[in-house]
């Protein structure tokens, strides 16, 4: 990396030039946690941090850096030079996670050459940079030791590998195991029970995590670019990843047909909010001709923000006419019309439409919809991994005997490699405002804390009433309201014993969930999954069975009509076959965004 101080000092220079457009935060990764804070916060006095104990870490976070990945608003001198196919860390192995004998395709392997010879959509030099300052700030969070959560990871080295993978071999029942699996070969010294590892099939999405992996645990990393191909000594992690049919972490129209229709539903109700808008046209105008530009076009403003955002990233110069006030429009305009279709917000879904209020409903029924078809699978991975570790650290027999048959050993940490179209939907269903596009290598961490009822003071009502919101609601039909009044407790009491609460952090800083969580960004558990997560969580089997058709006429009617209530009430013949014509014609209207 000879020439790559160049880039990184061109990134800082732009950063502290554009400060408010681009927020910064230490380790190069962009934050706009600031503004989504929400003014209403939840009050939890009796809840004491320092009396809780760290049991689970989840963190999705977006690829780092990248060149672009569309040429419609190419500047001209602008090359793009600072990238790898191949950069030094640690090393990973996919396997697919659904059980596959082989690991699932790289989706962008031929991508076309921009100037200056990187690929489209290729991780950069920064890009790379990013993943690693994720990385250590995990390791400074997790691993080091201090503060609540230091050394809740452990600190991994390829002797501790070695270790674990001479213990396996010993082990006649992991021995077999081993020896039956294709997939894991290389990786056999990985204890799962640390870390489970999960990225989408892309190249930057698994450079990044690469990244991510390197600063978390750098002792894994070979020391030098000479030692890379000696597979004897350098430690190879195994990675699950799907095919694209079975992907959770985007929405896809291509495998979930009923995406086509509504997102293009989305488009009209985009396109009427952007008719109401007297300032657009000026906007517009304004854009085009500082960019030089054809001020007669519309601008597809996710496309325009997709390359100056990689731009500024990667220390390219500037256009004259890109101020900051002509990037703050973009910014808003691209973030807007991007979760307008794929991250629909509460208080986006409410401004959309022609702004009668006739359709309200239906179009808030649409907006849950797309949410819920397009990131649901990873909600109800998400909250599958909350609920295994509540019950694995519940002490009734019976959520004991359940963690004890789990299929799959809980790990401490999970990390999932994505996109911003895996951070946007995640954002508004935790609901936060549509202000500000995720920026390279953001990161959203779930971490759930466990703390004993005891700590509470005795006989202070409210005190049981959060108690009893925090503890996890597993019964059928509990809802969070009940839990609130002590309701429906009979059941499971082991959850009486203690609470489980969950911190969530946005680049770094608290999260608030509206009316949920308070300042720091805690939540009691059984309110967060009620209200918060299982309205949109979805299994695979119910997603494919949802998605099984292209009819949203009861998401366009004025009132909710009754649908079937579970996976085995839909049949495929009860609704028309798939329109292969209006499926195109969605995702030719959504050429114009800058998704991935």
């Amino acid at each position: 990396m000879a020439n790559g101080w160049g880039p990184l000092a061109g990134v800082c220079a732009l950063l502290l030039l554009l400060a408010g457009i681009w927020p910064q935060r230490e380790s190069h990764i962009a934050s706009t946690t600031q503004t989504l804070v929400d003014p209403v916060t939840a009050r939890y006095g009796n809840f004491k941090p320092e009396d809780a104990s760290l049991k689970l870490v989840q963190v999705v976070f977006r690829h780092g850096a990248r060149t672009p990945l569309n040429t419609i608003y190419s500047f001209h001198d602008v090359n793009w030079t600072h990238c790898r196919d191949h950069y030094q860390g640690v090393e990973v192995e996919l396997h697919d996670e659904n059980g596959g004998a082989q690991p699932p395709p790289i989706l962008d392997p031929n991508m076309p050459e921009q100037p200056g010879g990187c690929r489209q959509g290729t991780l950069t030099e920064a890009g790379y940079q990013m993943a690693i300052d994720v990385g250590t700030w995990l390791r400074s969070r997790y691993v080091a030791a201090g503060g609540l959560t230091g050394g809740f990871l452990p600190d991994i080295d390829p002797e501790t590998l070695q270790e674990t993978a001479a213990a396996k071999a010993t082990d006649p029942i992991t021995a077999s195991e081993v020896a039956s699996s294709t997939s894991w070969s290389s990786s056999v010294g990985w204890n799962a029970a640390v870390a489970t590892l999960r990225t989408t099939p892309y190249r930057r999405t698994v450079a990044t995590l690469r990244g991510v992996l390197t600063g978390l645990w750098p002792q894994l990393s070979p020391p030098s670019e000479v030692n890379r191909g000696q597979a004897a000594s350098q430690p190879v992690l195994p990675v699950g990843a799907s095919l694209e049919s079975l992907e959770i972490m985007y929405g896809n129209n291509n495998t979930c047909p009923l995406l086509g229709p509504l997102h293009e539903a989305m488009q009209r109700d985009l396109d009427a909010a952007d008719a109401r808008d007297s300032e657009l046209p000026r906007l517009n105008r304004q854009v085009a001709e500082a960019l030089g530009l054809d001020p007669d076009k519309a601008i597809l403003w996710p496309k325009l923000y997709d390359h100056l955002a990689a731009m500024i990233a990667d220390g390219a110069p500037m256009p004259v006419g890109a101020t900051r006030e002509v990037l703050d429009i973009i910014w808003a305009q691209a973030e807007r019309h991007e979760a307008g279709i794929i991250a629909p917000s509460v208080d986006l879904c409410a401004s959309l439409g022609p702004g009668d209020t006739d359709g309200d409903s239906a179009r808030r029924r649409r907006c849950h919809e797309v949410l819920r078809l397009g990131i649901g699978m990873l909600v109800r991975r998400l909250l599958d991994n909350l609920e295994a570790h509540v019950a694995a650290h519940t002490r009734s027999s019976e959520a004991m005997a359940a963690a004890a048959t789990a299929t799959a050993p809980l790990s401490q940490l999970y990390l999932f490699s994505g996109h911003d179209s895996s951070l946007m939907p995640l954002l508004a269903v935790l609901g936060q405002p549509a202000r500000a596009w995720p920026p390279f290598a953001s990161h959203l961490v779930f971490e759930l804390w466990q703390t004993t009822a005891a700590a509470a003071v005795p006989g202070d009502k409210k005190a049981a009433e959060v108690a009893a919101a925090a503890r996890m609601g597993r019964r059928g039909g509990v809802t969070a309201e009940s839990e609130l009044s002590g309701l429906g407790s009979g059941s499971g009491s082991g959850h009486q014993d203690s609470e489980f609460w969950v911190r969530v952090l946005y680049n770094g800083a608290p999260l608030v969930v509206p009316d949920l969580s308070n300042a720091a960004g805690w939540a009691p558990m059984g309110l967060l999954r009620q209200r918060v997560l299982l309205p949109y969580a979805i299994t695979p089997a119910e997603h494919t069975a949802v998605c099984s058709t292209v009819d949203i006429s009861d998401l366009d009617a004025a009132r909710a009509p009754s649908r079937p209530t579970s996976t085995d009430d839909i049949r495929a013949g009860e609704y028309d076959s798939i329109s292969r014509k209006a499926a195109a014609a969605a995702r030719a209207r959504l050429l114009r965004h800058a998704t991935l």
